[in-house]
């Protein structure tokens, strides 16, 4: 545990902070994020050593109280906060009862109008729900090369506005349907010194372990595990998947061959 001052000066152990972050990013030390809209639910994530929790700015008070120590950041949905104002003042009394960090889906402005304010800045990039009549219906984006580089410029103005992490979307949020387009998330990794971290879409543990082994930082998970059949099992597994695909990454996969070619030795066997 850390002892930190939150924005509002009040002193607090935290388990993790955005230093911690960009040093473990630095380290190749991989993270977890899980989405919690309720106090029973963030005793949970928290009983699972789970690194950060991100929930909605008006549940904030509830989750706090079932993750005392855990780095909760609060989304500050676009409908509840329209004007800029707004969107400052609803920062500022989350960050005041001790958030950790806020995340916003407005405008690369926004998100430098608070970083300014010394907050702690997450934003998306990609297939942002409220965007999904721009293209044409919920569907997985930057699979072409213009929308590959829309989304690339798009996470460097985050990360030039002041933005501590980066979090591109796997797939529609809520389709379950996985990662959709590996070689777009390693493109962004290559271009970002901040945290990636996957966000939306993910449907099973394994999605996670690919993530991983694409040089994510971590993953944010809620609808796998919230309507799995078992909840509490999900959680576990996706833990061990991020865990599994992390080690992976480090110990480096083979180069991929065309035709097939034994690695057994021919020599020394007994016959």
């Amino acid at each position: 545990m850390k002892r930190i001052y939150t924005f509002g000066h009040e002193q607090v152990d935290r388990n993790i902070t955005v230093g911690d972050m960009l040093d473990n990013k630095k380290n190749d030390i991989k993270m977890t994020q899980v989405t919690a809209g309720n106090q029973e639910e963030a005793e949970i994530v928290a009983s699972q050593d789970i690194d950060m929790i991100i929930t909605g700015s008006d549940w904030y008070q509830d989750v706090r109280k079932g993750a005392p120590n855990t780095f909760i950041t609060a989304a500050l949905f676009a409908g509840r906060f329209v004007t800029n104002e707004e969107i400052l003042r609803g920062a500022f009394d989350v960050m005041m009862n001790g958030a950790d960090s806020v995340l916003t889906p407005r405008s690369m402005e926004v998100v430098e109008m608070l970083a300014k304010e010394g907050m702690q800045v997450q934003g998306h990039v990609g297939m942002v729900p409220s965007m999904a009549t721009k293209y044409g219906g919920i569907r997985t984006v930057g699979k072409t090369a213009d929308e590959a580089i829309s989304i690339l410029k798009d996470m460097k103005r985050l990360e030039d506005a002041g933005a501590d992490a980066i979090m591109p979307l796997a797939a529609p949020i809520g389709s379950g349907l996985g990662i959709q387009n590996k070689v777009n998330i390693q493109i962004i990794r290559k271009q970002t010194k901040l945290p990636l971290i996957i966000d939306a879409g993910l449907g099973q543990a394994s999605d996670a372990t690919i993530a991983m082994e694409l040089g994510c930082d971590g993953v944010l998970v809620n609808t796998a595990i919230a309507k799995a059949k078992k909840p509490f099992d999900m959680a576990l597994a996706f833990k061990n998947a991020v865990i599994a695909g992390r080690q992976s990454f480090l110990a480096g996969r083979i180069d991929k061959y065309l035709y097939g070619n034994a690695s057994s030795p021919k020599i020394g066997i007994i016959k």
